[in-house]
């Protein structure tokens, strides 16, 4: 018996896949996206190749729209209208509302006490959960936008993970990453997350394409730079063949540079295999 498209949800296995959105207004998109094309799909399974790959382009649309700005946020000298913030956010998305004006401070208000959108201390929402919005905005036709609420402790959005090169790759939040070892590397399709500085970008030589991110798991910050938490040995145990690029001798200057070097190496050799665009 032929499934109703009634019953069909949007599958677990499939939650990191459509970040930056969060589980719920995934199951939301999806559900309004069943009902545009209830006659233009076949079968479950074309549905949802059909809506990752709308989900993708309008998730490569927001992050080009919004990389520039994300970025300029920490800037003091950059031009407050070039910078990423609550006002940028509403006036981008009330381009594409039928009224095409910003969104009023009251509903995004509203929107923010339903936990629909993830403010920083700062007071600003979080990039991953303004380009969530974006992608629905520029998704959804009409008002109804989003769901009536959303649990607090929602994850931003879904990562994959492996412990090990042996391990099998698994889903995550993105809030378990903590909890990994430390050389466990995690990837994703959303070239956003590496608005956290924690994330390795990948991109093609031109940077005019960009694929998604990775990283250790373990990462610390210093000075603006990152360093991975992980010695030689990790990153030997994921990439064998970079064992005959370390140097031997572990005193010798610039030791650290080495590694956090080849750790990067890594992290783009691992990603080519993990991300289906590269």
């Amino acid at each position: 018996m032929k499934q109703s498209r009634k019953t069909w949800t949007f599958p677990n296995a499939l939650y990191p896949e459509v970040a930056p959105l969060p589980v719920p207004l995934a199951q939301h998109l999806y559900h309004y996206w069943l009902q545009q094309h209830q006659h233009d799909v076949q079968d479950e399974v074309d549905a949802q190749a059909q809506f990752l790959l709308e989900v993708q382009e309008k998730r490569n649309n927001v992050y080009f729209v919004m990389d520039g700005f994300v970025r300029n946020r920490e800037h003091d000298t950059s031009p407050h209208r070039l910078r990423y913030s609550t006002q940028w956010l509403r006036e981008t998305l009330g381009k594409y509302t039928p009224t095409a004006q910003p969104i009023p401070s009251k509903t995004f208000n509203h929107w923010v006490s339903m936990g629909l959108v993830r403010n920083t201390r700062k007071g600003q929402p979080y990039p991953d959960s303004g380009a969530a919005l974006c992608i629905l905005r520029m998704s959804i036709e009409g008002t109804r936008l989003l769901p009536h609420a959303m649990p607090f402790d929602e994850p931003l959005w879904w990562c994959y993970a492996q412990d090990t090169l042996e391990a099998q790759p698994r889903m995550i939040p993105i809030t378990e990453i903590p909890r990994l070892p430390a050389s466990a590397v995690c990837w994703t399709p959303w070239a956003g997350a590496a608005w956290d500085e924690h994330w390795l970008l990948l991109s093609n030589p031109t940077g005019s394409e960009f694929y998604g991110a990775v990283r250790f798991a373990s990462a610390t910050t210093l000075h603006g730079s990152t360093y991975y938490n992980v010695s030689c040995d990790d990153i030997v145990s994921w990439r064998p063949a970079l064992q005959m690029s370390f140097t031997t001798d572990p005193a010798m200057p610039f030791r650290d540079d080495e590694i956090q070097a080849f750790a990067r190496i890594a992290l783009i050799q691992l990603a080519q295999t993990r991300i289906s665009l590269l």
